[in-house]
């Protein structure tokens, strides 16, 4: 069971919220959305559900179970592409994707046999490789004042699929190439989840070596460069 953060109440300063009765499941947080904050509220609101959770005794599962048909249609999304969502609201849905996959007992899992899973995954994974400059160029990213707490969100979401068959030298690929990003918070960000996906996932010792040899190369490209 995880134990409540005591910095909890400071992180909530400012924040208006309510705790409502929900009847067979107990107490859950309703926020009051914001799109400007839709992604820091989705923390508070899963911190939230883990602490409801330890005063009942239960799980988080457990509370969450009579609300899974509904979070279903958001897990992943299936109405909706994650790129015809606004940013601030993407980096909330995949937050909430990595949060219910990783619960144990996993109350979702992706399935990349269904379509909208193959197109969630694929979407997350672009939001982790591509470039700024193509993703600028969508209309759901051009007035972003940053792509980093998105790519951040997209990392943490990859790094919960260490449990899909045929993928892990794919996602281990992909964060090793985030290593190469120029922002140090991307960097960090890789490195992390690459922990943590690592800790999960079965690793093909060769990927790991091609990878080694890439950035072996790239580093030595860098240190030959004259200084300017």
């Amino acid at each position: 069971m995880i134990a409540a953060n005591s910095n909890f109440p400071d992180a909530c300063s400012g924040h208006r919220s309510r705790i409502v009765c929900v009847p067979d499941v107990g107490i859950l947080p309703t926020w009051r959305k914001s799109r400007k904050k839709i992604g820091f509220d989705s923390f508070q609101s899963m911190h939230l559900l883990r602490v409801f959770a330890q005063a009942q005794g239960t799980t988080v599962v457990k509370v969450m179970e009579p609300h899974k048909k509904v979070l279903g249609d958001m897990v992943p999304p299936k109405t909706h592409y994650l790129r015809h969502h606004a940013a601030n609201a993407q980096i909330g849905i995949m937050e909430g994707n990595t949060f219910c996959t990783t619960l144990t007992p996993r109350l979702f899992a992706i399935d990349l046999a269904m379509k909208e899973h193959e197109v969630f995954f694929k979407e997350v994974q672009n939001l982790c490789e591509a470039s700024d400059e193509a993703l600028l160029k969508m209309p759901c990213y051009k007035n972003i004042g940053s792509l980093v707490p998105l790519r951040k969100a997209a990392m943490r979401a990859l790094a919960a699929c260490h449990y899909l068959p045929n993928c892990s030298d794919k996602i281990f690929t992909t964060f090793y190439q985030c290593l190469e990003k120029e922002n140090e918070e991307l960097q960090e960000a890789a490195f992390l989840c690459m922990k943590t996906f690592v800790a999960g996932a079965q690793i093909d010792m060769n990927a790991v070596s091609l990878c080694r040899g890439d950035r072996t190369q790239f580093l030595g490209q860098i240190e030959s460069k004259p200084l300017k």
